[in-house]
């Protein structure tokens, strides 16, 4: 396994944000309490931004 350079980091709303291989990646405020408390499987969410005619807009997905 080759490790990759990235890095974890909380937000503003105590999200989890995981930047790793050009990706960015969430997990919600609710998923890190039941992740890191009680171990559990929880969704990940990726960035998606896209340029448009008004500006880059980002979105959330699944």
């Amino acid at each position: 396994m080759n490790p990759e350079p990235g890095k974890i980091s909380i937000c503003g709303d105590d999200s989890l944000r995981i930047e790793a291989g050009g990706m960015r990646l969430f997990i919600t405020t609710e998923d890190v309490k039941s992740l890191i408390f009680y171990g559990r499987v929880v969704p990940i969410s990726k960035l998606v931004c896209r340029a448009g005619e008004g500006g880059i807009s980002s979105r959330k997905n699944a």
